[in-house]
Order: structure tokens, then sequence, then C-alpha cells
């Protein structure tokens, strides 16, 4: 049995599907999803630049193609834009782990709001500089 076939619908957010894989071509197994009603994106990354394989991928269900070699800060945006389109989402403006806040637009830290508002100051470290208080 393949994970094709152990996949119900709509299990993944999104699917990273190589064209060369092993056992089968890649194509084939977009156009089953497609077939079998499995609307998860697919995001094909692939060697190859010509216009007709991106189209081909294209034409059988695939939702983007990127070209190798790639920034993986590309394919990170480009898996969040498919998501984003996918369920209609906005993006997170923010992250939430138990009492911090992070809010990504201001880059700033704060308790979430079961206790008071306030600033936390920032580290100096060179690994938290990317955030500002």
């Amino acid at each position: 049995m393949t994970a094709l076939e152990r996949t119900p619908p709509q299990a993944y957010d999104v699917a990273v599907v190589d064209l060369m894989l092993p056992r089968r071509d890649g194509l084939s197994v977009i156009d089953q999803m497609r077939r079998q009603a499995i609307d998860t994106p697919v995001l094909i990354p692939r060697v190859r630049r010509s216009v007709d394989y991106r189209v081909k991928g294209l034409q059988a269900g695939g939702d983007d193609y990127l070209t190798r070699p790639f920034a993986f800060a590309e394919l990170l945006a480009r898996v969040r834009a498919l998501v984003r389109r996918a369920t209609r989402a906005p993006e997170p403006t923010s992250l939430t782990v138990d009492a911090l806040v992070l809010d990504l637009l201001s880059r700033r830290r704060r308790l979430s709001a079961l206790l008071p508002e306030t600033a936390i100051p920032m580290p100096t470290s060179s690994t938290s500089s990317h955030l500002r208080s």
C-alpha cells in the first residue's frame, strides 16, 4: 500500500511532490490525488527549468513549481502562501506560547492578556537581536 492510498482527503496542509520518485512518477501521483478529489495544494520542486515541464506539472494538478536549486526561505514562503490560499486564512501576526506573545509585525514580545500589559526587556545576545523591545 502506498502513502497516497493511506492518505485521507485533506490530511495535509500542503504536499511537496518531487517528479522523480523512486517507484512512481510524481505527475501520476498528483493526477491520482486530483482524481480522488484530494484538494491538498501541491508544490513541485524540480531541477528542470524548461517551460514544458513546469506546464506539465501545473496541468497535472500542481499548484506551484519551484526550480532547484532554491533557498529554503523561498520554499517556506511558497508553502505558507499555498496554505494561506487553501485556507483563506490571514497570515498570523503573533505567536503565543504559554504566557509569552511575540508580535510578528512590531517584533515586540509581551506577556498575554492574563497578566498586566508590560513590555519585557529583550536580552542583548546576538541570537535574539532580530527581536526588538
